[in-house]
């Protein structure tokens, strides 16, 4: 299986752009970091990682557009890709990224979402979140909840056994 989480700081707003086909593609860095205390000195270390966010989802573009900028707290999950190309002057490099294609890839928001007088309207009133993608918000001190006026396709969940069971499915 090819899945790498990872939870970090954007490392500078993202860059969403536009392909020929009109599909957005979405490119930030995210910085993870470790920190321990040596034990033969006693002093403290950390070491940070960068490491390259693709994404091919216009639903998650859209919502990295909206609500995504330099600092954001996340956790990515996606695929580990290596891409090579060659350079004018025929040396070959190498680059490893975490690709969000349009299925399979999540993004976390582990922020608050504020609301800003000016610039783009931060609210998410009037969604649901599978009008996100496969993006799910979560503030990291609560609970997620439903945006207001969200209604749950289907019936309730049950929260154990006793509910009717439905012998018209084909499995």
């Amino acid at each position: 299986m090819n899945r790498a989480t990872l939870i970090g700081h954007v490392g500078k707003d993202p860059e969403i752009r536009s392909m020929q086909s009109g599909e957005k593609v979405g490119n930030f860095s995210l910085a993870t970091s470790q920190r321990w205390t040596d034990k033969n000195t006693g002093e403290k270390k950390e070491q940070t990682e960068w490491h390259r966010i693709v994404v091919f989802n216009d639903n998650l573009c859209g919502i990295i557009e909206k609500y995504i900028k330099k600092g954001s707290k996340l956790l990515v999950e996606g695929e580990i890709r290596t891409r090579k190309w060659t350079t004018e002057s025929g040396e070959d490099k190498y680059s490893t990224e975490i690709v969000l294609g349009k299925f399979g890839g999540q993004i976390q928001m582990l922020d608050k979402i504020e609301s800003h007088s000016s610039g783009a309207d931060r609210s998410l009133e009037n969604t649901t979140p599978e009008s996100y993608g496969q993006t799910r918000t979560r503030d990291s001190t609560q609970d997620y909840q439903a945006p207001p006026g969200y209604q749950p396709k289907g019936p309730p969940a049950s929260s154990g056994g006793g509910g009717k069971i439905d012998d018209s499915i084909p499995f």
